[in-house]
């Protein structure tokens, strides 16, 4: 699994971690793939700060935001994260 499956798998969204349609906001992404691994979930949300500059919610919820930049950092991330282990 990967932050960037999960966002292809179950789409992308926008104000919470998870849409009612099942779709996902990055950090519910990575909660799904880390969740139940606490150091590795925290080591993906400091990578995801780290890639975005900032808030990663707050980025991701930016109305002027599109799937693929998403997407771009959810692969980038996924990178950093394999070469972690």
């Amino acid at each position: 699994m990967s932050i960037a499956n999960e966002l292809i798998t179950h789409g992308w969204y926008q104000g919470n971690y998870e849409g009612p349609d099942g779709s996902l906001c990055l950090i519910g992404a990575a909660r799904n793939v880390y969740g139940d691994q606490y150091d590795r979930y925290v080591n993906a949300l400091r990578v995801l700060y780290k890639l975005v500059g900032g808030m990663v919610g707050g980025w991701n919820d930016n109305p002027t935001r599109t799937f693929d930049e998403v997407l771009r950092v959810a692969k980038e991330a996924d990178e950093i994260l394999d070469g972690l282990t």
